[in-house]
């Protein structure tokens, strides 16, 4: 059985079944484009999954357990876990000057590495290194250390006092993957991949596009902001971006396969996958015979995080 509280106070609940949550699937799909896939988790086991809408709307492909979806930004928590087994190992102080670890960091930012984790070290984002950053089949990008030498350079002033707000960017998890980098001595992929994608079993998940077209799902993009899209991706990329798109609809747009940056969001892989990440962290940095994280490591990550001024940051 399914139940899914609604938002507020009242004891009402928006879903009383999983036919009601099919039903509201099937509903945001139709209104939108391309497919979605649910996965259900009770304890150790998936009780229930179900998969609606197309992979790819332009060959008519059916989405099924087996799709690949871009992770985006739920690439963060693996970053996150990542860093805190190097702070585990006694190689990572959450409360140094992130310098110590990487020297292209700035002397001017005084922050810490647990403001990048909590997005209060209000590092700014822009286009050319969310939007820009992009690869297509066949394409790498630069080293994280080329990529974040350049950024410091282009960006040379924080937008707001350290630690008192949290600004969400997604430079802050660049950062974060730097210091990866070079304290475990492996490049960011190679460790993420090693020390918490295999033990966790998650076979279909990804930084490269390794498998075969048909298994990812195309990205949609609202067609009234294509063109600005492709605009900004002919400048940062250079001209013929527009092959990116492999149909333009009436209301959305599908995208050829990309990754983004690994750091903050370039994992692809399967909801069944993704469930195994969310298993560890429910029970307590465990996964079958795998302690990935200290229990304790795990609780610190849950708690509500403060500002310096002591108010919640999230």
């Amino acid at each position: 059985s399914l139940k899914i509280a609604e938002k507020g106070e009242g004891p009402e609940l928006a879903m009383e079944s999983y036919a009601d949550l099919e039903a509201m699937l099937r509903e945001q799909v139709d209104g939108l484009a391309g497919s979605a896939s649910i996965a259900v988790v009770h304890g150790d086991e998936i009780v229930y999954s179900y998969v609606y809408g197309e992979a790819n709307p332009v060959t008519g492909t059916p989405a099924d357990t087996r799709t690949i979806y871009r992770y985006g930004s739920m690439t963060k928590p693996f970053t996150a876990s990542a860093l805190m087994q190097l702070v585990e190992r006694g190689l990572v102080d959450l409360d140094a000057w992130p310098g110590e670890y990487i020297p292209e960091f700035p002397e001017r930012w005084d922050v810490t590495v647990r403001q990048l984790l909590t997005h209060a070290a209000c590092m700014p984002d822009n286009d050319r290194l969310t939007t820009g950053l992009i690869a297509q089949r066949g394409e790498s990008f630069a080293p994280l250390e080329e990529i974040f030498s350049a950024y410091v350079k282009d960006n040379p002033d924080l937008i707001c006092e350290p630690g008192k707000y949290s600004s969400y960017a997604n430079s802050h998890y660049l950062a974060l993957g730097r210091i990866i980098e070079e304290v475990s001595g492996e490049p960011y992929e190679t460790y993420v991949v090693d020390h918490i994608l295999t033990p966790l079993e998650m076979e279909s998940t990804h930084f490269q596009l390794v498998e075969g077209e048909e298994r990812y799902a195309k990205g949609q993009f609202p067609a009234s902001k294509i063109d600005g899209l492709i605009a900004l991706l002919n400048e940062y990329r250079g001209p013929g971006q527009e092959a990116l798109i492999l149909q333009k609809g009436e209301s959305f747009s599908t995208m050829d396969d990309f990754r983004v940056l690994p750091p903050w969001g370039g994992m692809l892989g399967t909801p069944g996958d993704l469930t195994h990440f969310l298993q560890m962290h429910m029970n307590s940095g465990r996964y079958g015979d795998h302690q990935i994280l200290k229990p304790e490591t795990v609780a610190a990550m849950q708690e509500m995080q403060s500002s310096i001024d002591g108010s919640p940051l999230g």
